[in-house]
């Protein structure tokens, strides 16, 4: 354990001390920021036009309108292409410096390596929806939004972000090019996500069958994300992301593992 913890401290003194960290955090923030003013502003005015009567004032809902279009539907598609920027320096950077050799050839295994670089990368991105719990802070102030709600939705789009960085950890083993390792991500990432749209496909569901479609699209990063953003925490969906995050690693330990041996 105490391995992992200086693998991640390394990892985060990588990140801070260089500008990445900062200029990832500042775009997420500045980005998610813009986009809650805009929601918050756009709900206001509804409240100005509608409140006096009494049906549109049991439409008119903070949650609905402010919170689910920001965290369900904007952050996790701004996620998927900040994220393989956090993850795309964590191995072939290693290789880059030199210091790859000193590292495989040291006792720490190969399990070890893995879990401390993961572990650095997921601090990162608990930094970024910390700074962003702001925002909830401004809307607690001026509406009353349902927490419940807005705690299952950080849960899935934590649970979500962690699936991307050790997606992206996972693909970075297999190459030493940065760029390279950032586009092998995204793609894989939007492949996953776009799975959700398999079983909609009538013409799939002739040539494939029902099941097998259904089957893919459950396979989807985003088929299990929903339910979080209506206040519903399925033990389904949290197994799921769990095991994509386990997979994953695994595979990404087999890989540094296998280098160790060349």
């Amino acid at each position: 354990m105490r391995s992992i913890l200086t693998i991640a401290r390394r990892e985060l003194s990588t990140y801070f001390v260089s500008p990445l960290a900062y200029l990832i955090l500042a775009v997420f923030l500045l980005v998610v920021g813009l986009s809650f003013c805009l929601n918050l502003i756009a709900f206001a005015n509804e409240c100005l036009i509608y409140g006096s009567n009494p049906y549109f004032q049991q439409q008119l809902n903070v949650n609905e309108q402010v919170v689910r279009p920001l965290f369900g539907g904007f952050v996790p598609v701004f996620l998927l292409i900040l994220f393989p920027a956090i993850t795309m320096r964590l191995l072939p950077e290693e290789k880059r410096q030199g210091t790859a050799e000193l590292i495989l050839t040291s006792p720490i295994s190969s399990t070890q390596i893995v879990l401390g670089k993961y572990l650095g990368a997921l601090v990162v991105s608990l930094v970024m929806l910390g700074g962003s719990l702001a925002f909830i802070g401004v809307l607690a102030k001026v509406s009353q939004p349902d927490l419940r709600t807005v705690a299952s939705l950080y849960l899935g789009v934590f649970l979500l972000g962690a699936s991307f960085l050790a997606i992206g950890l996972c693909l970075s083993a297999f190459t030493d090019n940065q760029v390279l390792a950032y586009v092998m991500s995204v793609g894989t990432l939007l492949v996953l996500w776009f799975l959700s749209g398999v079983s909609k496909s009538n013409s799939l569901n002739q040539s494939l069958g029902e099941k097998a479609t259904g089957f893919l699209a459950n396979l989807s990063v985003i088929e299990h994300f929903p339910d979080f953003t209506k206040g519903v925490v399925d033990t389904q969906h949290v197994a799921y992301y769990l095991s994509i995050i386990v997979f994953s690693l695994f595979v990404a330990q087999r890989v540094v593992d296998s280098h160790r041996w060349r």
